[in-house]
Order: C-alpha cells, then structure tokens, then sequence
C-alpha cells in the first residue's frame, strides 16, 4: 500500500510490445524485490495511456507511483517528454522515466526541464531500469509497510 491505504499503481507506455513487455517484467521485478504489492497498467499509445492516467487518478483506491513511457512512437506526433509534461501541467507529481534510443540535445533539455523525471537512455541494461524502478517504490513504501 502506498499514501494513505491506496494500492500503488506503475504506468508503463511503449509502443513496441518487446520493449513494453521488458517494462513490465522490471517493474515486476522490482516491486518483488521492495516487497510492495503494485497495479501495473500497460498502454501501446498515447491516447491510450492518457485515459489510462484519468483512470488512475480518479480511482480512489489507486496513487500512482511512477509513469515509464517510451520517448518515441510510430507515427506519433507527440513524445514521452510531451506526455510527462501534460502530467505535471494536471497536477500529477509521480515520478516519471522515459526511455528513448537517442534524443537529441532538444528533447534532452526538455526532459531535464521536468520535475522528478529520469532519461534512461536505450539500449538499456534490465537490471538499470529495475533499479531505478526500486528507487522509486521504495520512497513511496511507509518504513512501517508490511512486506510481501
């Protein structure tokens, strides 16, 4: 459990089902090894994973605990940058990590212009996103937590 009682929710965003299911299986990973049970929500657009985050955010037995979104997507006109960045603008304060296999010095500025977001550059090492991805549940977990 996360704030007050609600059960933390990991939001994770690719639109390559590879790279979305290496999210998947490190935030797996790493809420095992916190010892916090955690909701991951998956989305393969943006459209999607925006709905997603309403959902989310209105569900009250939920607190998000981390967005991780892809950079880039197929066909796309928006970024994981313009995304985490219209997070904040609704309020949202979950940390964020945005993966990307080579943002220009452009969209490396805009990422570092956000509030408690993280660029992890692909390709990546699994056991570096596990890591973050503890980093991050662990500071949302109460010392007092009773683990799995």
């Amino acid at each position: 459990m996360g704030i007050e009682g609600k059960k933390l929710a990991v939001l994770a965003c690719d639109d390559y089902e590879e790279i979305l299911g290496i999210m998947t299986t490190a935030i797996s990973t790493a809420a095992k090894n916190v010892g916090v049970d955690i909701e991951i929500v998956s989305a393969a657009t943006f459209v999607e994973v925006a709905e997603k985050l309403k959902t989310i955010t209105e569900d009250q037995r939920l607190e998000l605990a981390l967005a991780l979104i892809g950079q880039g997507f197929k066909g796309g006109t928006k970024t994981g940058a313009d995304f985490v960045s219209d997070m904040r603008d609704m309020g949202e304060t979950a940390p964020a990590i945005i993966t990307t296999g080579g943002a220009g010095q452009d969209k490396r500025d805009q990422i570092a212009a956000l509030q408690s977001t993280t660029l992890l550059e692909q390709p990546f090492r699994m056991e570096a996103l596990v890591s973050l991805v503890e980093g991050i549940l662990r500071n949302k977990v109460p010392e007092d937590h009773p683990t799995l």
